[in-house]
């Protein structure tokens, strides 16, 4: 997977033909993102005043293939705060090809989640989300010096959302892994009454006993009327209280 820092090709939008604004901007971050924000791949690295304006190349590999993705660059100043930003997609990946992205950068857009919403802590996000950076998740230390400690897009936060760590489900969530026969992971809280479970305004939860849910303690799952509402391996089942969740297959 070969992803370029690019001038805009000839009649392209572009706030400004030269790249990124090397007089203000240090580092770069280049990511492949899914259609709602979640990162697949990325680095961060220092922009190289010797290149030649746009022809910084990175590249990103662990990608798989047949999927649509966006590919986004940050530009990010001395503080670390992004400068400037772009974003191309959706594009498709094919499988042992190489793809060169042309993106148009420039200071952030108004109104544009991809770049207008980013987020340091979980204060910057609307209620119901919360903010996947490293920064918000207590690994702010030395952040510019490091490849991962960016800002993110600001994510939803529910339970019965997929995940592999706790990081993934937001601050008041944890995460039920796959080895606990919750295939892609479940983003969950322990419980002993409905009152303790989490509600969300399109999502609510509801204690699901520990015989049901096959744990060692009773834990949220996400309602649910039939298995539509739930992700693929999971089923509506009943608990035997009148309420109904998504459970493992």
């Amino acid at each position: 997977m070969l992803v370029r820092l690019d001038v805009p090709k000839g009649g392209a939008l572009s706030p400004r033909a030269v790249g990124l604004d090397r007089a203000n901007v240090v580092k770069a971050t280049c990511e492949i993102l899914n259609g709602d924000g979640t990162r697949v791949a990325g680095e961060t690295f220092d922009v190289n005043p010797e290149t030649v304006p746009g022809e910084q190349e990175v590249r990103l590999r662990g990608i798989q293939a047949g999927s649509d993705y966006f590919a986004r660059i940050l530009g990010l100043d001395l503080g670390g705060d992004v400068y400037e930003c772009g974003v191309s997609g959706p594009m498709t990946i094919k499988a042992g090809k190489k793809h060169w992205v042309v993106i148009a950068i420039g200071p952030p857009p108004e109104k544009d989640h991809w770049c207008e919403e980013l987020c340091r802590s979980d204060d910057d996000c609307p209620s119901g989300s919360f903010c996947p950076s490293p920064l918000a998740r207590g690994r702010g230390t030395g952040c510019i010096e490091s490849k991962d400690c960016t800002p993110a897009l600001c994510k939803q936060s529910f339970v019965g959302m997929a995940c592999e760590t706790t990081d993934d489900c937001g601050p008041e969530l944890g995460c039920l892994p796959t080895d606990y026969g919750y295939p892609g992971g479940y983003c969950m809280s322990g419980c002993a009454s409905d009152a303790e479970c989490p509600q969300g305004q399109t999502w609510s939860s509801s204690c699901c006993p520990a015989d049901i849910a096959k744990l060692s303690q009773a834990v949220c799952t996400r309602d649910c009327e039939n298995d539509g509402d739930c992700r693929d391996g999971y089923v509506c089942r009943p608990f035997g209280t009148g309420k109904f969740g998504c459970l493992p297959l």
